[in-house]
């Protein structure tokens, strides 16, 4: 009879053990799909400021930049120019003038909410950096 008794303690105890590493085996691919979908939507969003950075960069030099150093540089110390019309063009007998105005580029920045510190910075990864290159392409070559 106590024999009986403590083989079904031992087969009740491999039962559970068992169960544990198939529970913790369907677990860790679930958990692992989650943390990606979450890190992924996170480098999404990350290059998305930059793409905006890169967008306004354009505007204010007319090309992209090549690294971040140079992106950052010139958000940060750059200047937009904006020029008013004043007067009609479409009329001949009109006076046409023109004032230009430089605005901080920095403002723009503040206000769009990106924050240009670790711009190239990989999320959930503080030692990796994106990369970018920017170059010239040639049309028809």
């Amino acid at each position: 009879m106590k024999k009986r008794v403590i083989f079904n303690v031992l087969l009740f105890i491999l039962i559970c053990g068992l169960g544990y590493i198939l529970f913790t085996t369907v677990r860790e691919p679930i958990q692992f799909q989650s943390t990606k979908e979450k890190r992924e939507a996170e480098i999404v969003g990350k290059l998305i400021e930059v793409r905006k950075a890169q967008e306004i960069y354009r505007a204010v030099t007319g090309k992209f930049a090549g690294s971040f150093q140079q992106l950052t540089d010139t958000l940060t110390y750059g200047k937009f120019t904006l020029i008013s019309v004043n007067g009609d063009p479409d009329d001949p007998n009109s006076v046409i003038t023109y004032d230009t105005t430089y605005s901080p580029v920095i403002d723009s920045i503040k206000s769009m909410g990106l924050k240009l510190e670790k711009i190239g910075q990989v999320p959930g990864f503080p030692d990796l950096e994106f990369e970018i290159k920017a170059d010239t392409a040639e049309y028809q070559q």
